[in-house]
């Protein structure tokens, strides 16, 4: 992405919505302006660029920018991680492979209200798939005034994809912790 490019995206993401982001679309994100915009066709250029904002080029990376759409609240980006077929583990022994029970799951981890803090301890790539151990918490006060601590270790895989992105193939952020009988 050239340095120009990068401008152009800047008013985009301070918009703030999808009406206004397609409205910038309908007149082109370069400034050269599209023939007979619609809004389907709008919106999804306004996913295909938020995918390619976050979905990151280096499997390592993958976790922060799963922690930067999560501390902006941003559930569409967070869902631009997850493409289908991939599988998400919100509490020990419950895999989710529906994006619609892989966005609830998401909304209700946001509904925290707390940023997340990560790190990645180790990562293995193999070609297109990569296993990434990744501290994480979410750690603070709840809307409830009661202290929340949530902490673990995920064993994450993540996978290329044709584009040459890397996204979610499973997300376990517990790790190897023992199911609730």
């Amino acid at each position: 992405m050239t340095r120009s490019s990068k401008t152009r995206f800047a008013p985009i993401r301070r918009a703030g919505t999808l009406a206004a982001v397609a409205a910038t679309l309908a007149v082109g994100l370069f400034g050269t302006p599209v023939q007979a915009a619609t809004a389907t066709t709008a919106l999804t250029a306004v996913r295909t660029v938020a995918a390619d904002a976050v979905a990151p080029r280096a499997a390592m990376e993958v976790a922060q920018a799963f922690a930067s759409a999560f501390n902006a609240r941003d559930l569409e980006a967070l869902m631009a991680l997850y493409p289908a077929g991939s599988v998400f583990v919100p509490a020990p022994g419950q895999g989710l492979a529906s994006a619609d029970a892989v966005r609830q799951a998401l909304q209700g981890f946001l509904a925290i209200g707390l940023p997340i803090t990560l790190s990645v301890r180790h990562g293995y790539e193999a070609g297109d798939i990569a296993l990434l151990v990744v501290d994480w918490s979410i750690r603070g006060t709840g809307a409830d005034g009661r202290p929340i601590n949530l902490a673990g270790t995920g064993t994450d895989v993540v996978r290329r994809g044709a584009d040459g992105r890397w996204r979610y193939l499973v997300d376990n952020p517990f790790g190897g912790a023992k199911s609730a009988p």
